[in-house]
Parts: C-alpha cells; structure tokens; sequence
C-alpha cells in the first residue's frame, strides 16, 4: 500500500511530509477495516509500522542496485538517484557507520527462536545438570566453534572473576575453594 503510493525520494518514514504521512494512513483506513475501539492504537501504531515497510522497501531496492537489477516500480529513477545522493551525505554515511558497528558488537545466537530458558531446561533434562554458560555455549556455537568474537570474549573460562556483560544483562562470576567457576544469577540472565 505505501508502495503504490509512495511519491517522493524520502529516504524513511519520518523524512516524509505531514501530508504524505496522512494520505499514506487515510489509505490503509480504506483499503483495511478494523473495529472502531482499536481506532486509536491503530493509529498510534501505524507510524512504526510503515516506518519499518519503508526500511525494508529501500534495503531491499538497495541490495538491487548492488546487484545490478532494475529499479522496481515503486519508486522512479530520478527519485532513487536523488535518495542515493542522501546515503553519500556525511550525515547518513555518520548515522549509518554507527548502527554498523553497534551491529558487530553483539553476539550471534544460534538459539533459533527457542527462548534460553526453554535451552537451560532441554540441558538439564538431556544432562541432567546445567549452569548459564553450558546454556550459553549450547547456543553461540557452530561445528564446536565459537561462532564470533563477542561469544569468545563473553565466555573464556580464563578471564578473572569479576562482572560480564552480555546484551543487555549482567553475570558475576568467581571462582570457589576447588577452582571451578561459580555463577551468580538465574540461567536466564545469560
């Protein structure tokens, strides 16, 4: 729907008009119903849906244009060449430098869409006994390797004892009387 009527070389939701942004909403309230209640979260989040379509439309005309295929017919090419001149702005490249980086320091999860506790509880059926970095190692490994250098700087059993950060969560660890590594907090932390 925002495709067909796009209409201009913004590069995000949030780069369009006022005007574009109602008409592109006036649009979806005709083409989909929805019961009169949800009115209002409907319109509320709207904004971050559409922000989001926009994204992916323009990430993927952007794999297109590496790729050599044509530009596809949501847009014209007089307006991809002037969004292209706005990704070669220092501001873009800037913002676009940064969510790159920030990308590389997390660590990969080979967990699928299996939440880590439903893990910790398939390890200590499967082996009968289960702390967080078992856990951890079961799901940031490929062929028994690591699968990144985040997972290898999270889970080194040499590093001192001390506080480790991995996503947004905190593990403490130490090592007991027989030097084994201790840890503090539920699996689910990890």
């Amino acid at each position: 729907m925002l495709r067909h009527n796009y209409g201009g070389a913004w590069i995000n939701y949030s780069d369009a008009p006022d005007e574009r942004k109602a008409f592109w909403f006036a649009r979806f309230k005709d083409i989909f119903f929805y019961p009169p209640h949800r009115a209002e979260q409907i319109e509320r989040m709207f904004p971050a849906v559409a922000a989001k379509l926009i994204r992916d439309s323009i990430n993927d005309q952007k794999d297109r244009d590496r790729a050599g295929k044509p530009i596809q017919g949501w847009i014209t090419p007089d307006q991809w060449n002037a969004m292209k001149a706005r990704f070669e702005e220092p501001r873009y490249k800037k913002k676009s430098e940064k969510a790159k980086a920030a990308r590389q320091h997390a660590s990969k999860w080979c967990g699928g869409s299996i939440p880590m506790t439903e893990h910790f509880r398939h390890l200590v059926r499967k082996v009968g006994n289960a702390d967080m970095v078992t856990v951890f190692l079961a799901t940031h490994r490929r062929g028994g390797d690591l699968i990144d250098v985040m997972a290898e700087q999270t889970c080194i059993p040499e590093q001192p004892q001390g506080i480790y950060r991995h996503s947004s969560q905190m593990v403490t660890t130490r090592r007991n009387p027989d030097n084994e590594w201790v840890y503090f907090g539920s699996p689910t932390l990890l």
